[in-house]
């Protein structure tokens, strides 16, 4: 089985401080998240999934996920 996933992941910062004084600027962040996951066996998942920055120049990170379903044992 395939699975298709996608979102936004959106994150506000405040100024910094500095012996209580407001230090630096506020700023936000918009990424955009996408994935594909595949169901290698009834227990074994593996996803991989991309997030880049749509709002600023963060760059972007590449992910692997591996999920193991342990089944009935918990």
């Amino acid at each position: 089985m395939v699975t298709l996933t996608g979102g936004l992941g959106v994150q506000f910062r405040g100024e910094d401080q500095v012996d209580g004084e407001g230090s630096g600027a506020r700023r936000s962040a918009v990424d955009l998240r996408l994935g594909v996951g595949y169901s290698w066996s009834e227990y074994l998942t593996w996803i991989v999934d991309v997030r880049s920055n749509i709002s600023g120049n963060d760059g972007a990170e590449l992910g692997l996920t591996t999920v193991y379903n342990l089944g009935k044992i918990f």
